[in-house]
């Protein structure tokens, strides 16, 4: 074999083996943060807005999901959320519902999705009657708290992380 085909050889040898071993690193350095994707996956409740007006009472909230990792390939496939309010100390359930997002949502490294819902209020419900006694007194005064159950989509298959909570 001739010496210059030899050494063009060597040199997409040596190109590819470095290729290959910088993708290998990048890998499993973004694997070591799926662990901590998970623990550090987070929610924010930015907001609550109450529409009490006419006879269709409803409650919109804005919620963020927060990857707090470098990790790279969080989905989130579906979302289970329940809203409370404080009266005395103690937190009431008003609405509660399921989000599915068809297609899982990617959340990006350090980044978060928002989500808007509106729910309906159930009219029956006692804590729906005293909620909205409360709002017609001093709406200011109402501290909310959601919980969630977060069902994340991975490379292990499908992960549900449990009671996940923020105030506001």
């Amino acid at each position: 074999m001739p010496k210059n085909i030899q050494n063009m050889l060597i040199a997409i040898f040596f190109a590819v083996s470095i290729t290959f071993t910088a993708s290998l690193i990048t890998s499993t350095l973004n694997y070591t943060e799926f662990y901590t994707a998970l623990n550090k996956l987070t929610i924010n409740l930015v907001s609550v807005v109450p529409n009490l007006e006419g006879n269709e009472n409803s409650v919109t909230l804005n919620l963020a999901i927060i990857n707090n990792s470098s990790y790279n390939g969080l989905k989130v496939k579906r979302l289970w959320y329940i809203l409370k309010f404080q009266v005395e100390n103690e937190y009431n359930y008003l609405v509660g519902e399921e989000i599915n997002f068809g297609e899982p949502e990617l959340i990006l490294p350090y980044s978060n999705i928002t989500i808007k819902k509106s729910s309906m209020l159930s009219m029956g419900r006692e804590t729906s009657k005293r909620f909205i006694e409360l709002h017609n007194q001093n709406p200011q005064s109402i501290k909310w708290m959601i919980q969630c159950d977060v069902l994340t989509a991975t490379f292990l298959g499908d992960v549900l992380l449990r009671s996940l909570k923020a105030y506001l």
